[in-house]
C-alpha cells in the first residue's frame, strides 16, 4: 500500500514538473488516470511540502520542486501542444498515448494520457529506453537526415530489451526503410514484454521533433484493431505538428514586428 502510495504521488508530481505553465485538477487526473479524490489529497500534501504551488484553480511546480528540478524544458511548447491531444487519443482508442523526443541515443517519453483499463502500458514521465527499441525509437530514427542516422547507428550497441529487439544494424536499417515508406513504425514485443506500440513523427519542416506513440497491451494488440487506430496515431501527429508549426511562425512574426518596431 505504502509503495503503491508513492508510485501515485510521483505520478502527480511527474505532471506538474514537466508542466511549469499550470495544470488544474482534471487535467491532472486525465493525465494520470487517478481519481480527482486521490489526485486532490496528493497534491495538498504536496503542497505542504513545498513541491507544488496552488493557485487560482491550477497547481505549479513549487518553491523546493524548482530548487531540485535545475535547468529549463526545452520540449515545454511542445508537450502544451500535445497534452490535450494525446488525451483525445487515449479517450478515442482506450489506451496509452505518450509524446517521446530523442535524447542523443535514447527515447525520453514527456508526457503521458495513460489508458483507464486496469490492464494497460503505463510508462512515465521521465522515464528512457535505448533508441533502438520499439515503434517510438524507430519513428524517432527513421525520419533524421542520413549523416545524423549514421552518426547514431556506427558502432551502435543493440542490446536486447524483450522478446523481440532488433539486435543486428542490418534488421534496424530494414526497419527504418519500411517506417520511411510507410510513414510509421510498429512493434510488438520489442521494448516491453507483453506490450506492443504505434508511433508516428512529429514533423516540422521536414525535422522529426518527437513522435507520438500509442502502447498497447499485446492481448488488445489484435491486427484490427492496429488498423483501425493507425489513422488516430497519424492524425495526432500531424496535429501536433501544424499547431507547432504555426505557432513557430507566429512567434518569428512577433520578433519581426518588434524589430521593425525598435
Amino acid at each position: 500500500m505504502e509503495i503503491r502510495s508513492i508510485r501515485r504521488a510521483a505520478a502527480v508530481l511527474r505532471c506538474i514538473a514537466f508542466r511549469p505553465t499550470g495544470l488544474t485538477l482534471s487535467m491532472v487526473c486525465e493525465l494520470t488516470g487517478l481519481s480527482k479524490a486521490t489526485v486532490h489529497r496528493i497534491l495538498h500534501t504536496l503542497a505542504t511540502d513545498d513541491l507544488v504551488r496552488a493557485d487560482g484553480g491550477q497547481y505549479f511546480p513549487g518553491s523546493l520542486l524548482l530548487v531540485l528540478a535545475r535547468g529549463s524544458d526545452t520540449h515545454r511548447e511542445l508537450k502544451e501542444i500535445a497534452e490535450p491531444r494525446l488525451i483525445e487519443l487515449r479517450n478515442l482508442t482506450g489506451e496509452t498515448a505518450a509524446l517521446v523526443v530523442r535524447r542523443s541515443l535514447e527515447r525520453v517519453t514527456i508526457s503521458v494520457a495513460l489508458s483507464q483499463h486496469e490492464l494497460k502500458a503505463a510508462p512515465e514521465i521521465g522515464s528512457a529506453k535505448p533508441i533502438h527499441a520499439g515503434a517510438a525509437g524507430k519513428s524517432l530514427l527513421a525520419f533524421l537526415d542520413a549523416d545524423e542516422l549514421n552518426q547514431i547507428l556506427h558502432g551502435y550497441r543493440f542490446a536486447r530489451l524483450a522478446a523481440n529487439t532488433t539486435t543486428s544494424l542490418s534488421q534496424m536499417l530494414r526497419d527504418l526503410q519500411r517506417a520511411r515508406q510507410q510513414g510509421y513504425a510498429t512493434s510488438e514485443e520489442e521494448s516491453v514484454d507483453g506490450q506492443a506500440a504505434i508511433a508516428a513523427p512529429i514533423l516540422v519542416d521536414g525535422a522529426v521533433v518527437g513522435v507520438i506513440n500509442l502502447s498497447i497491451p499485446i492481448v488488445r494488440a489484435t491486427k484490427r484493431a492496429l488498423r483501425e487506430w493507425l489513422p488516430a496515431v497519424m492524425a495526432t501527429a500531424k496535429a501536433v505538428a501544424n499547431a507547432q508549426r504555426a505557432r513557430t511562425k507566429g512567434t518569428k512574426q512577433i520578433q519581426t514586428l518588434r524589430r521593425k518596431r525598435g
